[in-house]
Order: structure tokens, then C-alpha cells, then sequence
């Protein structure tokens, strides 16, 4: 018998294995002993595996396997294993320093800490306990541990995998081979033909069609043609007539709604111009009724109501409200929404917001959307955050990750990081800017972090020698490091660098929030904020100046006029005539400075 927790690496086997899909998740079914690289390259090919960020080991050779690996370096980085008729298992990781803990989850079972001894290749081993589809997840504890190989073994007798009536399936206890399960009350168990699913070496099962369990159980055979295995099979009937009446797996036009326990209100945002007529799908308790069809569409210009009745006659109404979202917003995260105040901001503003999951989409995604939010737990190394680099001169995008600075793509600079940092010190010039409205200032500082701020972790971020974009403010603790950047050269587009930790993003204060929210109604504004540079009616700069009626472009350079309000006038390489504009304040924007002119 083979031992479990063996370091004894498994001798590479041919794959044979099928392909079965079950709700959109694909599951690799074992029919015998399968190992599998987990390489970046098989990852990204087969469906069954995936992995919840993109952090990866490149060109390495670990467990005599060479390629690029996951590194799970962190808890909530997981690769996952999608599989069927698997018995145990074996999985190799690859560590060198001793100590360094991750988890393995078999299925809906608990997560089981295992600690790696530091001896470069190492495996370990887990019985599953359940031949039917489940997920093996693998997840890192804090430090970094590799993935590179696991070893798949399927039963060696014949068994049966699942059992199901009506749409109930039983529960099947593999070591005392018996398979049970409670129907809905009024059900006949005189006359029951299951639905019955065999496994590990199986060929057939009897007996077959319709059964009486009325008696008690019912013996069932799963046979391989020599081998046959038992389970005594008990199906009782509740005594009682069921009150379920939850709804569950709600959809309204394709997209999950929120829900209100309170009000039993189910909701969501509808991208901009989207109808009001959208299909509403649920799924009911096999017990109940409901006054409406899963899969028609309703008229959402008013509230829709459900009523669900339960076998035993008690009613649950509930209600379904959509609306049209006034702009499109795209909230580019690793692992779904996990800020504690931006994006319920941006829900209730009224926006739609699409929740991305960063993998190896291109800018072009963003096509529909208004705005662009990055936010910081992305590994910088990530295709899309790379990808994003393109946003900056043609979309309305909020960058929360000053470490995308420098790489490949990206304005240069260098990320900062300074544990606990919470103040950012703003230019004076731009202490009236939009993004401030509402704010404390103490002297030219805010406090962005507030004093809930975890000190040892990191707080603000920032970037130095930044390649683009103008310095708005720097961290306090180091004022050669801009944390907050603005590009508006470029009509239609509006850049903001606000660099907040993902560690310390739970603590934001309520300035920070402010900030935030403030950010989000400049980007998606009509006016952009030109700083005034000068308040003299006759200046010059040694490509630009104003004799008092025209502006005179000696280089030819892009100069763009705003009036006082941040509107774009004219843009233009040549000389700009004043006299037709009306009186007031303007200014005039070209590559290296920035003119104030007020006319009277």
C-alpha cells in the first residue's frame, strides 16, 4: 500500500484521462495513476487548472521540472485543481528554506496546514475521500512556496460516485459503503428509479429501474466484471412538508444582483443604455411554486415581485428592482471587491461597476467604460496592470498602484514604500485643486491613512524621479516621492496616481475617503485644474508669450488654452488670437510651463 506523506517522487505516468463539464467548470476525470506539471504554460492551457493572481517563478528548474511556476507567496494566492474519480493524491512543492507553511482544501472539506522541511522538492499526500467532482486548492501561508507537480490516483475497486433522486443527491459514505438520503415529504418510496453514477474500476451496477425502498434499504452493486462492492442504499421521505421557499443562483439580465435580507430585495446596476427589460432566472426549492417563470423577462420601469409558495402553503415574496447605471466604471482587482469604501462609492453613486479580475486582458477591454480604477493588491508583474499603461493618455483612469511605475511600459520611477506613512504633503499651487475639496490640511498635509493606520505595514506609496504626469503631492517621510500624480494634457483623458497599500487601505480616514471620492468626480467631469503659474497680464516663457493680444508660439510647440473653469478652448501650434474671447481669466498650457492670463 502506498504511504501517505512519502517524499518519494512518483514516477511520471502517461496521462489517460477524459474531459467532463459540470456548470461551466471543467474536471479532469482520472482513470489512472495522472501526473501533471504545474507549469505556467500547462496552467494557462488547461482548463481544469487556474491560479487566483498572476505571480509567477520564471525560466526555473523545480522537482526536475523546468518552466515557469506559481509562486503561492502570500495567503488568498491559490492554484486550483478541478477533478473527478480521484481517490488521493500527491503534490510536490519545491522550497528550500525550512518552516514556510500552505494549505491544501480537498473539496468543501476544511483547509489543512502543511509545513515544507526546506529540502528543495518535497511531497505530500491527502486522501480525498469523495470520487465525485471536487476542487483541490493549494494556497500560500505567507512566504513563498512553489507548486510544481501533483500526482493524481483513482480508486482501485469498483465504486459507485454518485446517487441521485429527483434532483437529490445522497450522500455516500465511501469506508461504510452506504448511501443515504431524505425526499421531500409525500414522496412515494414504493417505486423510485434513481439516477446512478459508478467510478474507480466500475463498468455497471445493479440493480437497475425503478426500486421500493418503502421497506428499507436496498442493496446496490457496482461491478467491474469481477470485482463488485456494495452499498446498502436507504431513502426515506420527510415527515413533514417542507417551508423552503429561498431563492437561490438570481440572476437579473445576466449579472448577480445584490441582496437585502431585511427587505428581501434583490438589485443591481445595468451598464448605461441598457434596457429595462431584462430576464430574471432563479432557482427554486424542488418543493415549491412561484408566480413567475425563471428565464422570462420583466419590465423593470417599476418594482417586480415574486411570490415563492412552499409545500407546506407559506409564501415569501420578494422583490427586484433594476436601474440603469449613469456611467460605466471598471474596478480592476485580483480577487473580486476587497476595499472597505471605494467601491461601495462608486455603487452608490449610481454607476455600473464591473468587477475585473486582472489576468492577461489587453486595454482594449476598456473600450466601454468611463473610467479605470487599479487597485494596489495586483502584482505589478500582472498583463492587464501592465496593459493599463495605455489608459493613461486616453481614458479616465484612478492608478492606487504606485509600483506599476518603472515597469515594463510605464512612466519610469521607482515605487516607494515607508511603514505606517499616512500624510501626503500637497504643492501649494495645488491645494485648491478638486481632489481637496472638503479636506483638513494641516499646513500643506493631509492625512490620508488617519491614526487607525497599522505602522508596520505600508501605508502610502509613492514614486521617485517620476517619468510623467505633475507631482500634486509627496509622502511626508520623503519628499522625493510623489503620491499623488496627475496627467491632463490630453483631451478626453484624466490620469490620477493616488498610491494607498493594499495593507493599509482598511484604515483609510475619512479624508482619505473624501479624497477618493473627490478624485472620482474630477475624473469623470467636464473641467480640468490648471494651477495658476503667474498672475501678471504680459508674460512670457522662451517658447510662448503674451503681448496683450495674441499668444505668440515661437517654437510651434502643442499649446492648450483653458479658460478659468478648466474647459479646453483651443488647442493649437500656432499663435492663439485673445481679442475675440471674452473677458476673464484663461491659461495657456505648453510642454514645460504653464501662462496665467487675465483679460480685461
Amino acid at each position: 500500500m502506498r504511504k501517505l506523506f512519502t517524499n518519494t517522487i512518483a514516477m511520471l505516468i502517461v496521462i489517460v484521462a477524459s474531459l467532463i463539464t459540470v456548470k461551466a467548470q471543467t474536471y479532469l476525470a482520472i482513470t489512472e495513476e495522472t501526473s501533471i506539471d504545474l507549469t505556467k504554460a500547462n496552467i494557462d492551457a488547461l482548463d481544469y487548472l487556474s491560479v487566483s493572481t498572476q505571480n509567477w517563478a520564471t525560466a526555473k528548474t523545480y522537482c526536475s521540472i523546468a518552466g515557469d511556476f506559481y509562486n503561492m507567496s502570500s495567503i488568498g494566492r491559490i492554484l486550483s485543481i478541478n477533478v473527478s474519480n480521484v481517490d488521493s493524491f500527491d503534490v510536490y512543492i519545491h522550497n528550500t528554506n525550512a518552516g514556510r507553511i500552505f494549505t491544501i482544501t480537498v473539496g468543501s472539506g476544511s483547509a489543512q496546514t502543511f509545513t515544507h522541511t526546506g529540502s528543495s522538492c518535497e511531497s505530500f499526500s491527502l486522501a480525498t475521500g469523495d470520487t465525485q467532482n471536487l476542487t483541490i486548492k493549494l494556497e500560500g501561508g505567507g512566504s513563498s512556496v512553489y507548486p510544481a507537480k501533483i500526482v493524481l490516483y483513482p480508486p482501485t475497486s469498483p465504486t459507485i460516485t454518485k446517487f441521485s433522486v429527483a434532483g437529490i443527491d445522497a450522500s455516500i459514505d465511501q469506508d461504510a459503503k452506504t448511501i443515504t438520503a431524505e425526499l421531500p415529504f409525500g414522496t412515494n418510496l414504493s417505486s423510485i428509479e434513481p439516477t446512478v453514477t459508478v467510478g474507480g474500476t466500475a463498468t455497471g451496477y445493479s440493480p437497475t429501474g425503478a426500486q421500493d425502498f418503502s421497506g428499507g434499504s436496498v442493496t446496490y452493486t457496482a461491478t467491474d466484471g469481477t470485482n463488485n462492492t456494495d452499498y446498502a442504499v436507504t431513502l426515506t421521505a420527510s415527515t413533514t412538508a417542507s417551508s423552503d421557499k429561498e431563492l437561490t443562483d438570481v440572476q437579473i439580465g445576466g449579472y448577480t444582483p445584490s441582496f437585502d435580507s431585511e427587505s428581501d430585495t434583490y438589485s443591481v446596476i445595468l451598464p448605461k443604455a441598457s434596457s429595462l427589460n431584462q430576464i430574471i432566472t432563479f432557482t427554486k426549492p424542488g418543493t415549491a411554486s412561484a408566480n413567475f417563470v425563471s428565464g422570462s423577462t420583466a419590465d423593470f420601469s417599476s418594482t417586480v415581485d415574486i411570490t415563492v409558495t412552499a409545500q407546506d402553503n407559506s409564501t415569501k415574496t420578494y422583490h427586484f428592482t433594476a436601474t440603469v447605471g449613469t456611467k460605466n466604471i471598471a474596478y480592476v482587482t485580483i480577487s473580486g471587491n476587497n476595499d472597505p469604501y471605494l467601491h461601495g462609492d462608486l455603487l452608490s453613486k449610481g454607476y455600473y461597476v464591473e468587477d475585473i479580475i486582472a489576468a492577461s486582458q489587453d486595454a482594449s477591454y476598456f473600450a466601454d467604460f468611463d473610467l479605470a480604477v487599479l487597485f494596489d493588491a495586483i502584482p505589478s508583474s500582472n498583463t492587464l496592470a501592465l496593459n493599463m499603461k495605455d489608459l493613461i493618455e486616453t481614458k479616465r483612469f484612478l492608478n492606487l498602484k504606485a509600483y506599476m511605475y518603472g515597469k515594463t511600459g510605464w512612466p519610469t520611477g521607482s515605487g516607494v514604500n515607508i511603514a505606517g506613512e499616512s500624510i501626503a504633503t500637497v504643492a501649494t499651487n495645488y491645494i485648491s485643486h478638486p481632489i481637496f475639496s472638503g479636506l483638513t490640511f494641516s499646513g500643506n498635509n493631509i492625512n490620508v491613512l488617519g491614526e487607525s493606520v497599522i505602522s508596520t505595514n505600508n501605508g502610502l506609496q509613492g514614486v521617485s524621479a517620476p517619468g510623467s504626469g505633475t507631482v500634486i503631492a509627496t509622502m511626508s517621510g520623503n519628499s522625493a516621492a510623489a503620491c499623488i500624480i496627475e496627467d491632463n494634457t490630453v483631451e478626453n483623458a484624466i490620469y490620477l496616481l493616488i498610491g494607498i497599500s493594499n495593507d493599509n487601505i482598511a484604515n483609510i480616514s475619512e479624508d482619505g475617503k473624501l479624497l477618493l471620492d473627490n478624485a472620482i468626480n474630477y475624473l469623470l467631469g467636464d473641467n480640468k485644474f490648471i494651477p495658476a503659474t503667474t498672475s501678471t497680464a504680459n508674460v512670457s516663457d522662451k517658447n510662448f508669450y503674451f503681448d496683450g493680444n495674441m499668444v505668440h508660439n515661437t517654437k510651434h510647440e502643442s499649446l492648450i488654452l483653458f479658460d478659468a473653469v478648466g474647459r479646453r478652448i483651443i488647442c493649437s501650434e500656432n499663435d492663439i488670437e485673445m481679442n475675440d474671447l471674452s473677458k476673464g481669466m484663461y491659461f495657456v498650457k505648453g510642454n514645460n510651463a504653464t501662462m496665467k492670463i487675465i483679460l480685461f
